[in-house]
């Protein structure tokens, strides 16, 4: 997929918390793809510190991962979102 990716946080309340500036891709983006067939998946890592470089928040929060493909010929196109993962003490 080829398309952007981003990370929505938010706490208790439902508010937004800031986070870092976004990772950079890689200087190669032929590398890291993969083709996947239908049913397949994939896990992508994240490191905590490009996500919080000043340190997580405070107290629980949520963070979900969404994607966006384009329509390209050929490949598929939609949205992709995660679970939300329950951060915190």
């Amino acid at each position: 997929m080829i398309g952007s990716a981003a990370f929505k946080v938010t706490d208790t309340e439902g508010r937004p918390v800031a986070l870092g500036p976004p990772p950079m891709p890689p200087a190669d983006l032929e590398t890291p793809m993969v083709a996947l067939a239908p049913g397949e998946a994939t896990t992508l890592t994240f490191r905590r510190g490009d996500l919080f470089p000043d340190g997580p928040p405070t107290g629980r929060s949520r963070l979900r991962f969404a994607a966006a493909a384009p329509p390209l010929e050929g490949a598929w196109s939609g949205r992709v979102e995660s679970p939300w993962v329950e951060l915190g003490p």
